[in-house]
């Protein structure tokens, strides 16, 4: 009797078994998951006139009996209805303007393909993801042929700045300088000449060494007979202007670095021990060197102007 209870519950224990694990076995993957893969990538480097339409396209090897969604990115951001194998922009599409990358005006575009296998209810078994290249899309009449240069002057000194830019034929351009990110009001030109009077100048310090970042924003655009803007973009270029540091800003980096020097000898043997003892040999410093306490006040006085 007892035989049979144990072969009774040994034969529920393996009816259960196969019931849980039944359904899985069922919807195992029957994919061979290593033929999905792209045959085509699409052309890395496409070489257009500003507002020439072009096409990129893609090409994969899909399994039988699998679903693929395409799906087509800008900067990394899907393109809303590119879903197809395919893309093709022209300058009417939103996701066709251009961002500027080294004075140069491009695009950067790929393509994410998903593939499912699915059972007969339409729920997904299994599925993978694949990713092309990047392709980019540029326009050789379009760019930035000379960029400011970052330069070091002597606080007081006047400096001009200057970009160049090819554009178009038949295409507008305005320039607009920014000095840390804020318009300079008038500074509509390809030249930038600044002095000290100027309120974006670099400032004045005790110790020198202040600098400001000067950038030009470009925008080439067209316009049709009625004189309505029909497609433009912007290009940027900048420089940073940074005065020289001052006799007195030298000194008192010299006595910043011979005290940061004595400090590190005076707490150097002390490394190995308590905070508490870093912190004694530190007091110290000041104890034994009473002439370094006037200097570091100098020194923290002038740090911050």
């Amino acid at each position: 009797m007892k035989h049979t209870k144990r072969m009774l519950a040994a034969l529920l224990t393996l009816a259960l078994v196969f019931a849980i694990a039944l359904p899985s076995f069922a919807n195992q993957s029957s994919v061979n998951w290593n033929e999905f893969r792209i045959t085509k990538q699409p052309e890395s480097r496409q070489n257009i006139k500003f507002g020439e339409s072009f096409t990129l396209s893609v090409e994969v090897n899909v399994p039988e009996g699998v679903e693929v969604e395409y799906q087509w990115q800008r900067l990394f951001t899907n393109i809303e209805g590119a879903i197809e194998s395919e893309l093709h922009l022209d300058s009417s599409h939103p996701d066709y303007l251009f961002r500027s990358i080294n004075g140069t005006a491009e695009a950067i575009y790929r393509c994410i393909i998903r593939a499912y296998e699915k059972d007969d209810d339409g729920n997904t078994i299994s599925s993978k993801k694949l990713q092309t290249n990047d392709a980019r899309v540029y326009w050789s009449d379009l760019r930035i042929t000379k960029h400011p240069n970052d330069i070091s002057i002597k606080h007081g000194e006047s400096f001009t700045l200057s970009v160049e830019v090819v554009v178009p034929k038949g295409f507008e351009v305005k320039y607009q300088w920014q000095a840390d990110d804020k318009d300079i009001e008038g500074a509509t030109g390809s030249e930038l000449h600044r002095d000290s009077s100027d309120p974006d100048y670099p400032p004045k310090t005790p110790r020198g060494g202040s600098s400001v970042f000067y950038r030009c924003i470009i925008t080439v655009y067209e316009k049709d007979d009625d004189g309505n803007i029909i497609s433009s973009i912007e290009l940027r270029s900048g420089a940073r202007i940074t005065t020289e540091t001052t006799l007195w800003g030298k000194t008192i980096s010299f006595f910043e670095h011979a005290l940061e020097g004595l400090m590190l000898a005076i707490v150097f043997p002390f490394r190995f021990f308590s905070p508490l003892l870093v912190l004694i040999a530190r007091l110290l410093l000041f104890i034994l060197f009473p002439i370094w306490l006037p200097i570091f006040i100098i020194v923290m006085f002038t740090t911050h102007p």
